[in-house]
């Protein structure tokens, strides 16, 4: 899990910093902006993306197919986690099993 973490988070930083620094041509005049003016604000904006979308996420109530165990998931696991739909990845708290957990169907209507 620590190394997918690290994985990500070089990745989203290679990819700000290298696309970041630009020749902006406006009207008539020529314009070269920094990288930190492009890569700050894109960075505020995907962690607030991530945080919004990792607490909806951990919001939801997960039920375990093998024993019926329903279960909030943390928010790094939720956030992390693989998806096929609303179905998810996740180790069962109760018994152990791992694989993907639908959302509970009381928490869907």
């Amino acid at each position: 899990m620590k190394f997918k973490r690290v994985l990500l988070i070089s990745t989203l930083l290679l990819s700000v910093f290298s696309l970041t620094s630009c020749r902006v041509n406006w009207f008539d005049s020529h314009y070269y902006v920094p990288w930190y003016v492009i890569a700050i604000p894109t960075v505020i904006i995907v962690a607030i993306i991530f945080l919004i979308a990792g607490k909806t996420i951990a919001d939801k109530l997960y039920v375990c197919p093998k024993c019926g165990q329903k279960f909030h998931p943390s928010f790094w696991i939720a956030m992390f986690s693989l998806h096929i739909g609303s179905d998810r990845c996740f180790k069962c708290p109760k018994c152990g099993r791992k694989g993907f957990c639908p959302v509970a169907r009381d928490q869907e209507e």
